[in-house]
């Protein structure tokens, strides 16, 4: 192997490697040149040696870095044969000595489950009733609303799978709405389906509102809409010498917590309507009363400012 010398010192430990082995033959009468004159002896070989020593010291960092030009390769062309069985491999035209494995792509295999996919809320006028999508996805409405559409796709989804929806307003479940896996619905097949939730004759609470399906009992996807506040509701077709009567729960056999005159306003519905023998029921605030009262005795009011 040729060793490039780069340094001065290299120079040096050459030229102390060449006299070296000169004193050294010349000392033991192997070599002699006649213009010369070297005593040959003990000494003078010693002296050689001296040299040789020497100059192998100072060469021995360009022999180390000549070395590392050359790395040895992963895998000595003559062991290709024993790992043709074991690892496939190409050679390349810029490094012959080693073996690059190929790395094939394994097909992922697609999972045959049900799932459903992306929840949309919209507004009946945004609803495509043909295609059972909303056009016109949104996640923020504002009051008076009635009447919401949800749509979602269905993945896998054959026909008779079970499957059903759980609603909540502000964190909390809600009957009026939600179904149960007791109660599961059946998909009809294709490969969209719809829904919609409806205040009746009260409109729907302002608030953060919540959807979950679930197939089969297990939960598949969840979505979320916002009912922004714009009015609050006064008291409606109470004669002028009586009063509104606020219950602790649903229904008039229950007691009576407090009262409403025929002329109050700024009552603030606090939930879901509750239906009880016919009768549609809502959560309220009045002044600094909560209680139930019978919705067909209120109606929404002017937009109340909350700043």
């Amino acid at each position: 192997m040729n060793i490039p010398i780069n340094s001065p010192v290299g120079f040096i430990g050459l030229v102390l490697l060449g006299l070296g082995v000169f004193f050294v033959l010349a000392g033991l009468d192997i070599f002699s040149i006649q213009q010369i004159t070297v005593h040959k002896g003990k000494r003078t070989w010693g002296i050689g040696i001296i040299f040789v020593i020497s100059g192998i010291v100072l060469l021995y960092p360009e022999a180390t870095n000549s070395l590392n030009q050359y790395p040895t390769p992963l895998v000595s062309p003559d062991d290709s044969t024993s790992l043709k069985d074991e690892v496939p491999f190409v050679s390349t035209p810029t490094t012959k000595n080693l073996l690059t494995p190929i790395i094939y792509d394994v097909p992922t295999k697609k999972s045959d489950n049900p799932s459903f996919g992306k929840i949309d809320f919209c507004l009946e006028e945004n609803f495509n009733k043909q295609t059972q999508k909303c056009e016109k996805p949104q996640n923020v409405f504002s009051t008076p609303l009635k009447t919401i559409y949800m749509s979602w796709s269905c993945h896998n989804c054959n026909k008779g799978i079970k499957f059903h929806q759980e609603w909540r307003w502000n964190g909390k479940l809600d009957n009026i709405h939600s179904s149960s896996e007791e109660k599961s619905e059946i998909w009809k097949g294709g490969e969209t389906e719809f829904t919609y939730i409806s205040g009746e004759t009260i409109y729907l609470p302002y608030g953060k509102h919540q959807v979950e399906l679930y197939i089969e009992g297990k939960s598949q996807q969840t979505g979320y809409f916002t009912i922004e506040r714009s009015f609050v509701y006064k008291v409606t077709d109470v004669p002028l010498n009586d009063t509104l009567a606020i219950r602790s729960t649903p229904g008039v056999s229950n007691p009576k917590v407090g009262d409403i005159p025929p002329n109050g306003t700024d009552i603030e519905v606090l939930g879901a309507t509750h239906r009880v023998n016919g009768s549609i029921w809502v959560p309220i605030k009045y002044e600094q009363i909560t209680g139930w009262i019978h919705s067909g005795y209120i109606t929404e009011h002017h937009v109340k400012n909350t700043n």
